[in-house]
Parts: structure tokens; C-alpha cells; sequence
């Protein structure tokens, strides 16, 4: 075999080359020929990872030559040898630099290698492979050290044989059996309310997975009395999800690591949520989360002055909520909430090791699809619950399509909850309290007085709502203010406005319009005339 610079190959070319050379070779060739073709493939294949190459040769020898187990050691070793030369004559980068990483754009993930030890596992022109660093520019991406990664490492081996089994033809298969291996996990590890809930949860993971094609990441709530399961199903989600992590921590130093430095999948299982973030001043970094883009300022140097003081951290990232307390309404509006139902029945408990096959399925997942564009599905929803659900459809539609409609359908039974929900609300109530008083306009106006009593008429006097409050919360509705003609505060009478709060708030969409406006000297003057004609 002649010299070949196997360096200006990629990963799927140096296959390609190893198969056809082996598969060329005629069954009568002779012992020194078969060494020479033999010694060239090692050459070729010591330019890919170690799982990679011992694979292929243990597969390779034993198809077409029979050979033993320690007879392909041979082989692995001289591969191994020629490995290390390509190291030693490798340039170092320019900078000298080296960095700890744990995310690139090709990266898949960091796994195991053959040692244990943690290494890349990458994707580059349709194939992937382990890859003990990466060039940035001028500088060296390594892993970070086993120790400091707080989940288990999957086999890089295991995950490249499940993506190997990818084709066009297969991909379908493959996808629609995770989706269902996911859903009989979930359901063997928990009671929810309702099937959709479990869709629900498997949508989510897959989302973990491919969450650079999303803009948004809903959150996960679970909620409800004591003992009803909420824990051990967060941590069965965050043992099947992208780098998942159980946290009761709100510290805001680490919410900023956990998801810059490791991007990970957050599971926060506290008993009151609410009163957590505010303790810990991290209320911005959870908020923020379920938006791509969001950044979280933080002013650490101001000795350094104007600019210079600030950093901007990312925050976005994939979060699931155990609480027994009621949420924030700021949050609940980010939230796909699941109460947890009382139930006697018992389910074994997940640990983050038999976790580790469905992970290694879900990374090949996450491989393939890396280079999907994903389109949403036609969906009833609107606003902010639209924004926050499409992930989770888009999920459906890629791994199950037929499950599209029943996930679409609970959705649309959570988001009905959200609407009788927010009637409870203040905002929603002077809504409804300014819709009935439209025939008390006068002159296009209506007293926030009016506004205020009728909010008040069913409460005792220590629950009253204070006039200056109601006053705040129409401004911040949209409405103007001005004064009536005796110089009480009141609002101007927008038909157009009102129907669509109304609508946003699920009210009826049509409010009356106000009576034709009067001069209160008018109405003096048709009082009088009605008295004198008795």
C-alpha cells in the first residue's frame, strides 16, 4: 500500500476507506499482502478515537479473517502505537492555552471513553466520535475533570453504536420506540392526573436534548400536599434529562455556574418557591430561564466604574418545580403546572444509574437530529402559553406524531385551568367590575369610585381593596385617567381596549358600549320634565 496523508480525511471518509480496502482484499491473498493491507487500515484508523477504531477492527477481523479475540489485540495495539506518533508530532495552538469546557457548538456531550475517563463526544460531518480536546482559535478544550461533573458519565461506545443504527429509513422507528420506552419509564415511576401529563413529561426530556432549536423552555411544575410524589418524579426527569441536576440551592452564584458552565437541566425542589428566591436574590436568574437570549446582570467589580463592573450571564435552560406552596404569578405564567394526586400505589425508585441507557439513547437522539430544522406544529394557542408549549409539540411531532392531538389536547385543558385561574385575579376583577359598570359611563367617563365599590361590594371592611390601588392597577391596564365634571378620578371609556383585555383574559368579547354621553345639566332637564308630566 502507498503512503496516504490520512490527516486530510474526516472521520466518515477514513471509514469509507478502511471498509473498501478491507473489503477488497481477495480471499486468496496472500499472509504478507493481508499484513500490508492490514498495517495501512491501522494507519488510517489511528486517526479516530480509540472506541471507534478498536470497534471497527474487532468487527472488520473477525468477519473476514476469523480471527481471535488476542489475535485483534495485535492489531488494536499497533493502531494504538500509530495514535501516539500522530500525538507527538501534533503542534501544540499558537496561544498555549487551554481551557476547561463543556460547551462548543459540535459538541454532543462529554462521556465516558474506555478508561472511564471523561472525554468529547462530537459531531462532524454526519458521523460522530470521541475527541479528547478541541481546537477554539488559539485555544485547547478539554473536559473538566470526572470529580466536577455532578451526573453520571453515559458510554460514548453505547452512545455511538444507538446513533450508527440511525439511517434515513430507520430514524422514524427509532424515535417513536424512545418515545415509548420514555413513557413506560415515566408511568412505572409515578402517578399523575391524567395520561397527557406523562406525554408531558417525555416531550419535555426530548426537548432537553435538542434545546438549541427552541426559544423557549417551559417550566415544570408539580405541585401539591405532602408525600404525593413530586420529588421522586422531578428526579426521575432530571435522571433521563439533558446533564440533569437536583438542586435546593437558589444561590445565585451557582444558578449562574450550573447553567453557563454546564448548561444544565435543573430540577429546584423547595417547599416554598416563592419565598426562596427572594431570600437568595436569585429571582431574576429562575425568571429569566425560559427565554433564549436572557442575560442576568450582576455589578461584581465597582471600583472598576461605568461598564467595566458589569458581566451579563446567560440563564437559559430547562427547569422542573417541586413545591407545596403556590407560585408567583410572574412564574405560573412560565409554568406547565401538574398537581399531584393522592395515590396508594408504590414505585421503585429511579437512581441516576439506571438512568444511564435511556440517556445514551436520547444523546443519539440529540446527534442526529442536531442538524434538524424544526417546524411548528398548527396549534390553538396564543401569547406567551403558545410560546412556552411549542417545544413540547414540536418534540411530538418529530419522535410520535401520531401523540401530537392527545398532547395538544391537555395542553389546551391546562390552559383553560390557567383562564378560570386568572379570574381570580385583581386585574381580571376591575376587568369585570368596568364591563358591568358601562352604563354608568357618563361623558365617556367612569369614577374609579364606582370601580372600586363595585370590587368591594361583597367584602367586609378589613378585606377591602383601597381606591389609590385600584387607581395603579387601571393605569397599568392601559387605561387613561382623567377627571368628571365634579373632579372625582375616573377613566375614559375605550371600547376597543376593553374587548381585547377582555379577550386575553378569556372574558366575554364583547363589552357594551357606553350610553350615549349626557351633560348632567341634560339630565336635570329630562328629571324635570318626567316630574312635571305625573
Amino acid at each position: 500500500m502507498k503512503d496516504q496523508d490520512w490527516a486530510v480525511y474526516n472521520e466518515s471518509e477514513i471509514k469509507q476507506i478502511v471498509n473498501r480496502v478491507l473489503d477488497s482484499l481477495p480471499e486468496d491473498t496472500d499472509r504478507i499482502a493481508s499484513v500490508d493491507a492490514l498495517k495501512y487500515v491501522c494507519q488510517g484508523l489511528s486517526y479516530l478515537d480509540e472506541v471507534t477504531a478498536n470497534t471497527i477492527l474487532r468487527a472488520k477481523l473477525k468477519q473476514l479473517f476469523g480471527m481471535t479475540s488476542e489475535e485483534i489485540k495485535e492489531f488494536q495495539k499497533l493502531t494504538a502505537e500509530y495514535r501516539s506518533a500522530i500525538r507527538d508530532k501534533s503542534p501544540e495552538p499558537r496561544s498555549g492555552v487551554e481551557r476547561l469546557s463543556g460547551d462548543f457548538p459540535a459538541l454532543i456531550d462529554i462521556v465516558r471513553n474506555q478508561d472511564g475517563q471523561p472525554t468529547f463526544l462530537v459531531k462532524a460531518s454526519g458521523s460522530v466520535m470521541l475527541s479528547e480536546s478541541q481546537i477554539d482559535g488559539e485555544t485547547l478544550l478539554l473536559p473538566p475533570p470526572k470529580e466536577k461533573l455532578p451526573f453520571p458519565l453515559t458510554d460514548g461506545s453505547q452512545v455511538m453504536r444507538h446513533f450508527e443504527a440511525y439511517t434515513e429509513e430507520t430514524a422514524r422507528n427509532i424515535d417513536s420506540q424512545l418515545y415509548d420506552d420514555l413513557l413506560q419509564c415515566y408511568k412505572s415511576a409515578s402517578a399523575l392526573p391524567h395520561e397527557g401529563a406523562y406525554h408531558v413529561l417525555v416531550t419535555w426530556t426530548l426537548h432537553t436534548y435538542l434545546l438549541e432549536k427552541a426559544f423557549y423552555s417551559p417550566f415544570i411544575l408539580f405541585f401539591g400536599m405532602p408525600s404525593r410524589g413530586k420529588t421522586t418524579t422531578g428526579k426521575a426527569m432530571t435522571y433521563l434529562a439533558y446533564r440533569g441536576l437536583h438542586i435546593e440551592s437558589l444561590n445565585a452564584a451557582h444558578l449562574i455556574r450550573v447553567t453557563r458552565d454546564l448548561r444544565a437541566s435543573i430540577f429546584v425542589d423547595v417547599r416554598d418557591i416563592v419565598r426562596k428566591l427572594k431570600s437568595q436574590q436569585s429571582g431574576d436568574l429562575i425568571l429569566l430561564r425560559y427565554e433564549r437570549g436572557a442575560q442576568a446582570l450582576r455589578v461584581l467589580r465597582p471600583a472598576l466604574g461605568a461598564y467595566k463592573d458589569l458581566e451579563y450571564y446567560p440563564v437559559f435552560g430547562p427547569t422542573v418545580f417541586a413545591t407545596n406552596e403556590p407560585m408567583d404569578d410572574i412564574l405560573s405564567g412560565r409554568t406547565i403546572p401538574i398537581p399531584m394526586p393522592p395515590t396508594t400505589m408504590t414505585f421503585p425508585k429511579m437512581t441516576p444509574q439506571s438512568g444511564l441507557p435511556l440517556r445514551e439513547r436520547l444523546l443519539a437522539f440529540r446527534a442526529w437530529h442536531l442538524g434538524d430544522e424544526l417546524s411548528a406544529p398548527n396549534s390553538p394557542f396564543q401569547g406567551r402559553f403558545q410560546d412556552i408549549v411549542t417545544p413540547l409539540l414540536q418534540m411530538a411531532q418529530l419522535a410520535k406524531p401520531e401523540y401530537l392531538e392527545l398532547v395538544t389536547q391537555y395542553l389546551g385543558t391546562i390552559q383553560e385551568q390557567k383562564n378560570i385561574e386568572a379570574l381570580e385575579t385583581l386585574e381580571v376583577r376591575i376587568v369585570c367590575a368596568v364591563i358591568e359598570l358601562g352604563g354608568s359611563v357618563r361623558n365617556g367617563r367612569l369614577p374609579v369610585k364606582a370601580i372600586t365599590e363595585r370590587i368591594n361590594r361583597e367584602k367586609d371592611t378589613r378585606s377591602r381593596i383601597d381606591s389609590s390601588l385600584i387607581g395603579r392597577k387601571l393605569k397599568a391596564l392601559g387605561f387613561t385617567k382623567a377627571k368628571t365634571g365634579t373632579g372625582c378620578i375616573s377613566i375614559l371609556w375605550d371600547t376597543e381596549m376593553i374587548r381585547r383585555l377582555a379577550a386575553q383574559m378569556g372574558l366575554p368579547p364583547d363589552p357594551p358600549d357606553p350610553p350615549y354621553p349626557r351633560s348632567q345639566s341634560s339630565a336635570r332637564e329630562i328629571l324635570k320634565r318626567l316630574r312635571k308630566s305625573r
